[in-house]
């Protein structure tokens, strides 16, 4: 069997993905929170209005170790809500 090869990656991965660190620090912050203007902010630029979640990442993952992208090598996999394209 070959080796394939893949490099997944989010530009906003540190800080962009929903997560229960985040969700926590939304639930007692204030509005005016730095953690929330943060979060607001990054939602605010990506394309997709939203941050992406560990599952989401995690699904792409899995796709590209089944026989569904078995043709697919060397690719370069961006998850970032499309903020770069």
């Amino acid at each position: 069997m070959p080796v394939r090869i893949f490099c997944v990656q989010g530009h906003t991965l540190i800080g962009g993905l929903e997560s229960e660190i985040n969700n926590w620090q939304k639930s007692i912050g204030s509005k005016a929170s730095v953690t929330h203007l943060s979060t607001a902010m990054t939602e605010y630029k990506v394309p997709m209005h939203r941050l992406g979640t560990p599952d989401e990442v995690a699904k792409i993952i899995y796709v590209l170790c089944t026989e569904t992208s078995s043709y697919v090598n060397g690719a370069e996999i961006h998850i970032n809500g499309g903020q770069h394209v």
